[in-house]
């Protein structure tokens, strides 16, 4: 009981820093420190390596639209063939749940998207906070949360880089500002705990 109500307020606190990050970058103009970034780290077509720009295009790609929901599914079968039966239907509602919260919370805040080159990637919503950075957290890091503890730790290597990769690709294509990837990732983290908090403690083999 100790071990969920930790993660359940830590999920909380999590989700009250995305509250007050939100409060603090919403608005018309962007802030100094997100413009700077972003104008550091975006890409221009024309002058970027088409390469480069392809990658994070890639990586974005994989993360976005229905794949995003392939990727979920091929993982929670996964965990659905080792016999994880609740961890893989917890990875499937975490997933969909982060996403409910995620456009909720543009609705709220009403964050204009990045203005300062061309987008490189098709964008139709609101930007804080990232979608792509939410759902990458929670569909990688908490699927390398819920395996065995011998295999877990490259799993959890390879889902934190994962979803680093993801919400860099959004600024880097130019359609997030830093501080909406950074949103997104601590709203993931908040729904990895929430996921966690009401399963039994994964299995050591």
């Amino acid at each position: 009981m100790t071990r969920q109500i930790g993660f359940l307020a830590a999920g909380a606190v999590l989700v009250l820093i995305v509250l007050l990050l939100g409060w603090t970058v919403a608005g018309p103009v962007a802030g100094a420190t997100d413009r700077s970034i972003e104008a550091a780290l975006a890409l221009r077509q024309g002058v970027a390596p088409d390469a480069l720009i392809g990658f994070w295009r890639a990586v974005s790609w994989v993360d976005g639209g229905v794949q995003r929901y392939l990727v979920l599914l091929a993982l929670a079968f996964v965990l659905f063939w080792q016999g994880r039966w609740q961890s893989g239907a917890a990875l499937v509602i975490a997933t969909l749940l982060s996403g409910f919260a995620s456009d909720a919370l543009k609705d709220m805040f009403e964050r204009p998207r990045p203005d300062l080159v061309p987008h490189l990637d098709h964008v139709s919503s609101l930007s804080f906070p990232s979608g792509h950075a939410t759902s990458a957290v929670v569909i990688f890091v908490l699927f390398a949360m819920l395996m065995p503890t011998a295999q877990r730790g490259r799993w959890l290597a390879g889902g934190l880089l994962a979803a680093f990769l993801t919400g860099w690709s959004r600024i880097a294509l130019g359609v997030h500002w830093p501080s909406d990837v950074l949103g997104g990732w601590i709203l993931g983290g908040a729904f990895v705990l929430f996921a966690l908090a009401l399963l039994p403690k994964p299995s050591q083999a």
